[in-house]
């Protein structure tokens, strides 16, 4: 009986916990890349407060522009420099003609 009772106490306490917390809200979204497939794979916080976005991108349209070799058919490596309200400051599409 008594751990019944000490497992419901705790329960209580971390239900009241759970719902006193505000949950986190959105500041920003986005969506970014082109018309073809385009993936994220590393997000890190600059110190400005913004943010740098690597991944891999096989568009040339849309945010991406600067592909190397044929869209579609090959992918660059792509860098995305964000600013603090989610905004791009600059884009790199990084590749050869081949890959």
């Amino acid at each position: 009986m008594k751990n019944t009772t000490t497992t419901t106490i705790a329960l209580a306490l971390l239900a009241a916990v759970c719902l006193a917390q505000t949950p986190p809200t959105i500041q920003w979204q986005r969506s970014l890349g082109g018309s073809d497939r385009d993936h994220a794979y590393s997000i890190q916080q600059t110190s400005d407060g913004g943010f740098i976005v690597a991944g891999a991108s096989y568009s040339n349209d849309g945010d991406v522009s600067g592909h190397h070799g044929t869209p579609g058919d090959s992918t660059d490596y792509w860098i995305v420099k964000l600013d603090s309200t989610g905004e791009i400051d600059w884009q790199r599409s990084l590749g050869g003609s081949y890959d």
